[in-house]
């Protein structure tokens, strides 16, 4: 099955095939910057996909050799006490999108990814990034604190004191440097990270979905207590013992071939 969403320009492109569903951030000329049309169209597309039975996986790239240079700060110029609040609620719909999606989400960076872009990313399950790829937590530099979820995402990245050290210089990180910290799993060559996420997308589209979606949400409460933490488990097993993915996995280790999942 294929589905293709043109958007309007500064928008987001969304495509589904193969059970791979592609959200394309399409704001070139301000390398992806995070515009109200842009936040609006990705959160839409998180939702169409996440609630998609032919959707098994999700991927999030950029237009034009960039992920995202972050939050408008042209666009900044109409903030006030009154309408500040509403609209970073707003926006934090995205971050709930990609950490709540039923899905894994991979983000696949290409040159910067910088404030809001930086914390799209490292919200993502799993990151790719292009060896020349650019990370920055650039908040502190125009008297912002980090926000859209960065804190809590960097911090369960990179532990607190590599976090810390990254949200409160400002400074820029490369993709080595961003591996070898935590902030995200894998360095490609230029203009590869999109190929590389779709690859590694194809493989978790043969995966069980609601284990994987199990697996994701549990992950996501993390840091827990021992205790709550096998509470949790029961009823998140218990949902995929009766699953049709789990009656295949089980007669296919006793067939002794490899299993076909439908994601049910």
């Amino acid at each position: 099955m294929s589905a293709d969403h043109e958007a309007p320009a500064g928008g987001v492109r969304r495509t589904l095939e193969g059970g791979i569903g592609t959200l394309i951030l399409d704001n070139p000329a301000a390398r992806n910057a995070m515009t109200a049309p842009l936040q609006a169209q990705l959160i839409e597309g998180l939702r169409a996909l996440g609630a998609d039975p032919e959707c098994r996986v999700i991927v999030i790239a950029g237009e034009g050799g960039h992920f995202c240079a972050g939050g408008d700060v042209k666009g900044m110029v109409t903030l006030t006490a009154d309408n500040a609040d509403r609209k970073l609620v707003a926006m934090q719909e995205m971050i709930r999108g990609v950490v709540e999606a039923p899905k894994p989400v991979i983000a696949a960076v290409e040159g910067v990814a910088v404030g809001g872009g930086m914390a799209l990313a490292a919200a993502c399950d799993f990151v790719v990034a292009a060896r020349d790829a650019r990370f920055a937590s650039a908040f502190v530099k125009i008297g912002l604190m980090p926000d859209l979820g960065a804190m809590w995402t960097l911090t369960m990245r990179m532990g607190l004191g590599r976090a810390r050290a990254f949200l409160m210089s400002g400074e820029v990180m490369g993709a080595e440097a961003a591996r070898e910290g935590g902030m995200i799993e894998e360095v490609v060559d230029p203009g590869q990270a999109l190929p590389r996420a779709q690859e590694m997308a194809a493989g978790f589209a043969t995966m069980a979905t609601r284990a994987l979606a199990r697996t994701k949400s549990y992950m996501a409460r993390m840091p827990m207590g021992f205790d709550e933490a096998l509470k949790l488990e029961p009823d998140a097993q218990t949902a995929c013992i009766i699953s049709e993915d789990f009656a295949e996995g089980r007669a296919a280790f006793l067939e002794k071939r490899a299993p076909v999942f439908k994601g049910r």
